[in-house]
């Protein structure tokens, strides 16, 4: 009797048909050779976070004071784009009391390499999760010393674009 039942259990175990199932693909016994595939996607938006500097006090007579940093965060770009900052400014804190009476000024940053460059002249291209220009408000001892007291301000904007850097080489090679 146990041979009679271990017999039906080996029967039965390789008469039991083996299934894999895919969607929207079939495999049977005269599938050759005997596999599928299937694929696996998804769609990633482009997005990025650009923090720039909050309001910033400047000491009087300091040649050089920290401004803050421009820094890309939260990043998914899609492969040969770039965040570009531009920065719009008069460049000339003005007198509150008088705006005839001003103190010129220069935001700087210093690339990966040193370099130190003044954001009248280029922008700050950045690229990378995590890109960060350290920005520097410059004024030089000459100015201080031609200043009338009193407060001063200027208002510096921030344009952000999400580019194709290889458009900037065009556009300085014309």
């Amino acid at each position: 009797m146990k041979k009679f039942i271990s017999v039906l259990s080996a029967l039965a175990v390789t008469a039991m048909p083996l299934t894999a199932f895919a969607e929207n693909t079939e495999i049977n016994e005269k599938s050759d050779p005997q596999s599928a595939q299937t694929v696996i996607t998804t769609d990633i938006d482009p997005s990025y976070i650009v923090t720039i500097p909050s309001d910033t006090n400047v000491k009087f007579n300091t040649l050089e004071n920290d401004f803050g940093n421009i820094e890309l965060t939260e990043a998914q770009l899609e492969p040969g784009k770039a965040v570009l900052v531009h920065l719009e400014s008069d460049y000339s804190l003005k007198n509150k009391t008088d705006d005839s009476k001003t103190i010129p000024y220069d935001i700087t940053t210093t690339d990966d390499s040193g370099l130190k460059g003044s954001l009248q002249d280029h922008d700050v291209l950045l690229e990378f999760q995590g890109d960060v220009s350290p920005l520097t408000i410059e004024i030089t001892q000459d100015d201080w010393n031609k200043a009338y007291a009193g407060e001063y301000s200027d208002t510096v904007t921030f344009d952000v674009s999400y580019i194709d850097p290889a458009t900037l080489e065009e556009d300085t090679e014309q």
